[in-house]
Order: structure tokens, then C-alpha cells, then sequence
């Protein structure tokens, strides 16, 4: 095996090091903060909570991230927070103040929905799909998780600003790998050109 050959394996072997490391020192100790930060409350808004109100409900955890969204990020420059780093995905809608805006309209819907299902209990509203409780549940999930998720603003901006390396790091990671192949290739093809080369003479 030649020496360029020698240095583009050596030069993958660093490149899965490297990845392997920036998985394990920068993105997994990101993801773990964010999800003590925000992460673990929307899965109990959006799937685990079995109730619309009271301790530990729905509206309890959305009350929660709405809070800590208030105290995490500037909530004077709403407006300009986006999801998104780069100039095309910094629209409106994916804005802190739409998130905002979306965490008002689905406290008004949890509330409607409980408004319902205690009319249903009570006997004022008939209902005969099953469950009332089931039901009621599975429409708030079922908007909850719609439009790319309950975080699709908290999520962007809460790494941009706090985890920006974790952010990035795919794409970091991507254009390192091209650049990698990219030269493992050419020192391969050298390699193989030159001693053909050296068989012929």
C-alpha cells in the first residue's frame, strides 16, 4: 500500500473520530440541555399528559414552556427571534411572536375542549363516538402536533442562541466528509496513477 493511499485511510479514520466526538461533546450534551430546558415538557404536552386541565394536564405543561419561554428569550424582540438562521427561512411565521401567538390560541382550544367534555359528563351535550375523554385528548394531540410540531419556533431559536455548534454541526459535518472524500479519492487515484506509471518504465 503506498504512502497517499496510507494518508487518505489515515484521513477517513479522522474524520469518523472527529465525527464520533462531535456527536459525543456537542451534540448529545445540547440536546440533553434542551430538553431539560424545553424537550421533556412539550413530549408531556403532546403525548403524555392524560388530562386537558389541572395538575400535571396539558394546559398545566403548555403554561409551563410559555413561562420559560418568557424567561429564556428577549420577549421585547419576539418579533425578530426566528427558528431559522438563514435568510429565507426567516419569515413571520416561524417567529417568537407566532409561537407566542400559537401558545394563546391552543390554551383558548384546551379550554373549549374542556368546556365540552365537562358539558358531556354532566349530561348538557350528548356524545356517542366513545369516549368523550379519549376524544377530547386526541383532537387537542392531534393539533398540537400539526404544522411541524408544538417547539417548531423554541426549538430553532433555543439552539441558535444557546448551542449554536450543535446547530451547525451537521452541516459543519457534511462539508468536512465531501472535503474528506473529495481528497481520500484524489490521493487514491495519485497513488494508483504513479505506480502504474512506475510498471511501465
Amino acid at each position: 500500500m503506498g504512502i497517499k493511499i496510507t494518508i487518505a485511510v489515515a484521513l477517513i479514520i479522522i474524520a469518523v473520530l472527529i465525527t464520533v466526538l462531535g456527536w459525543l461533546f456537542i451534540e448529545i450534551p445540547a440536546n440533553v440541555k434542551y430538553g431539560n430546558a424545553f424537550g421533556a415538557d412539550f413530549v408531556m404536552l403532546t403525548g403524555g399528559a392524560s388530562t386537558l386541565t389541572g395538575p400535571d394536564s396539558m394546559q398545566d405543561y403548555l403554561l409551563r414552556i410559555w413561562n420559560n419561554m418568557n424567561t429564556t428569550f428577549n420577549t421585547a424582540n419576539f418579533a425578530h427571534i426566528y427558528s431559522n438562521p438563514w435568510p429565507w427561512g426567516q419569515t413571520s411565521d416561524n417567529t417568537m411572536a407566532k409561537q407566542n401567538e400559537w401558545f394563546n390560541s391552543i390554551n383558548q382550544t384546551i379550554y373549549q375542549q374542556q368546556e365540552w367534555l365537562n358539558e358531556v359528563v354532566s349530561g348538557k351535550v350528548s356524545y356517542t363516538g366513545g369516549d368523550p375523554v379519549i376524544y377530547a385528548l386526541s383532537q387537542t394531540r392531534l393539533e398540537l402536533n400539526s404544522n411541524g410540531g408544538a417547539d417548531w419556533v423554541i426549538n430553532g431559536a433555543w439552539y441558535l442562541e444557546f448551542a449554536p455548534l450543535a446547530y451547525y454541526l451537521a452541516l459543519v459535518l457534511i462539508i468536512f466528509w465531501i472535503v474528506i472524500i473529495v481528497v481520500a479519492f484524489a490521493l487514491v487515484y495519485l497513488d494508483v496513477t504513479s505506480g502504474t506509471r512506475a510498471l511501465r518504465m
